[in-house]
């Protein structure tokens, strides 16, 4: 029985052996059935080697990558702002000159008003002076000569009345001109003040986009971080259960 166990195995083992022989022969066989076959296909219809998985940028450059990225955002927003404050402070100016040009043109009309008056007074005095001298001309002349009817005399009442008529036409027209330059310095003044207005609000405006525009990308760049944090802990996971 000993003996018939001990043949038994010893032709299981041969005959293991001889299939290990046949399917070693058949691999080698088809190792080389396939490198002949790359050899003999043209260069278009061999494929190209796979990249390993592996293969993919470090974490570190990927920070490295979102910090370059961030800084280059924080320079462009400094430059923005940089330029914003160059223009806020071009638009001041031009404000400013404005402001100057119109004090110079109210000074030249002012000057123009004085003028004007001073010339009317000038005018009226010289008139008086004629009239009186004409006045006494005539009664030095024809005074005592009876032909003719003379002339009524004007009052003293009447020379003050016409005096006071023509002291308040000059009153009027004096208060026509200060309400008009009063109503452009109104208008000067509001228009400044709707300009300055807008700027502000277009500053607040733009302000208001940079602040959402820096959120919206802080934010993006920490979903990033986080996704990248999640893919690393997936490899590490991944690992883990390898091993």
């Amino acid at each position: 029985m000993a003996t018939l166990g001990n043949d038994a195995s010893l032709g299981h083992d041969q005959t293991r052996r001889t299939l290990d022989a046949i399917l070693d022969f058949i691999g080698k066989k088809l190792q080389r059935s396939e490198a002949a076959g790359r050899l003999i296909l043209p260069r278009f219809l061999i494929p190209e080697p796979r990249e390993m998985l592996n293969a993919r940028p470090q974490s570190d450059q990927v920070m490295q990558a979102a910090f370059q990225r961030e800084m280059a955002n924080l320079e462009q927003a400094k430059r923005m702002d940089d330029e914003h404050s160059q223009m806020l402070v071009i638009r001041q100016r031009a404000v400013q000159a404005r402001d100057l040009q119109a004090q110079a043109e109210q000074a030249v009309s002012r000057r123009e008003l004085n003028a004007f008056l001073n010339n009317q007074i000038k005018e009226k005095r010289y008139r008086a002076r004629q009239k009186a001298a004409s006045a006494d001309h005539d009664r030095c002349c024809y005074g005592d000569i009876k032909i003719l009817p003379l002339e009524a005399e004007i009052s003293d009442e009447t020379r003050q009345a016409e005096k006071q008529k023509l002291n308040q036409r000059l009153n009027e027209q004096v208060a026509a001109k200060v309400a008009l330059k009063k109503d452009r310095r109104a208008l000067d003044q509001a228009e400044s003040a709707y300009f300055i207005s807008k700027l502000m609000l277009q500053e607040e405006n733009e302000r208001q986009e940079m602040a959402e525009r820096k959120r919206v990308e802080k934010e993006t760049m920490l979903a990033g971080w986080s996704q990248q944090k999640a893919i690393q802990a997936q490899k590490k996971a991944l690992k883990v259960h390898i091993k």
